[in-house]
C-alpha cells in the first residue's frame, strides 16, 4: 500500500511539473494525456463527415451574425479559408492526415497573426499613453493614464 501511495505521489509531482507552464494548466490534463487514448477525426468517414458538416454549419451560423463573423474573419481567416476550400474538403477524405496538418498550419498562422496584432495594439497604446508625459514633461502619473494592457497573453 505504501508503494502505491508513493507511486501516486510521484505521478502527481511529475504531473505538476510537466503540466505547469504549458498552457494546459492542470494535473488532470497531464494524466488525461497519459491514460486516455487519443482520438482523431480520421477514424472513419462518418467522423470525417461529421467534423466537416459541424464546422461548416457553425461557420455559416457565425456568418449570419455580423459581429461574430467580423471577429471570425479577423481571428481565424486562414482556418476559415482552409476548411471552406473544396480541394481541402476532398483532402479530408483522401488524405485525412494531410488535412489535419493543414488545419493545424492554418490555426498556427491565425495565432501568429493575432499575436502580431496584439503587439501592434500594445505599441499603439504605449505611444498614446506616452504623449501626456511628453507634453507635460512629467515622468509620474497623470490624469490620462489608464490600465489598458493590450495583447498581454502573447509574447
Amino acid at each position: 500500500m505504501a508503494k502505491l501511495l508513493s507511486f501516486v505521489f510521484f505521478c502527481l509531482c511529475i504531473g505538476a511539473t510537466f503540466g505547469h507552464g504549458r498552457g494546459h494548466g492542470s494535473i488532470f490534463n497531464f494524466f488525461a494525456q497519459l491514460f486516455l487514448t487519443p482520438t482523431s477525426i480520421c477514424a472513419n468517414t462518418t467522423t470525417q463527415a461529421s467534423y466537416l458538416t459541424s464546422t461548416l454549419n457553425l461557420l455559416n451560423t457565425f456568418q449570419q451574425n455580423t459581429t461574430y463573423y467580423t471577429v471570425l474573419q479577423t481571428q481565424s481567416p486562414n482556418f476559415v479559408a482552409y476548411v471552406r476550400n473544396s480541394a481541402n474538403q476532398a483532402l479530408l477524405y483522401s488524405n485525412c492526415t494531410a488535412f489535419v496538418s493543414g488545419v493545424k498550419s492554418a490555426k498556427t498562422a491565425d495565432k501568429t497573426a493575432e499575436c502580431n496584432r496584439q503587439k501592434i495594439a500594445r505599441d499603439i497604446s504605449q505611444r498614446l499613453q506616452q504623449i501626456p508625459h511628453t507634453v507635460t514633461g512629467s515622468k509620474g502619473p497623470n490624469d490620462l493614464d489608464s490600465d489598458e494592457n493590450f495583447g498581454k497573453h502573447c509574447h
